[in-house]
């Protein structure tokens, strides 16, 4: 089931969306402007949301552990050297 919604939108986004259709990426509006909020949906659903932060923290990235690594040595000798001044 579908229901119709109104809205206003610049003349440059109207344009965008004719455009889009002339081109072939929906058959219409509507289909044009469900398909760009389903997609939007799914991006910024909180499943994905959840999703998206288990695949980048699920294992450690060595790359961003050496660099706390070094940030640490490098902090812990300038303290070191500031102390012995």
């Amino acid at each position: 089931m579908s229901h119709p919604i109104t809205a206003r939108l610049p003349d440059n986004v109207v344009k965008a969306i004719d455009d889009a259709v002339k081109s072939g990426v929906a058959t219409n509006r509507g289909a044009l402007i469900s398909k760009a909020i389903n997609e939007w949906l799914s991006r910024h659903s909180e499943d994905a949301i959840r999703e998206s932060y288990r695949k980048r923290y699920a294992s450690p990235d060595q790359d961003e552990t050496d660099l706390v690594t070094k940030l640490g040595l490098a902090s812990a000798a300038m303290t070191i050297s500031q102390s012995n001044s």
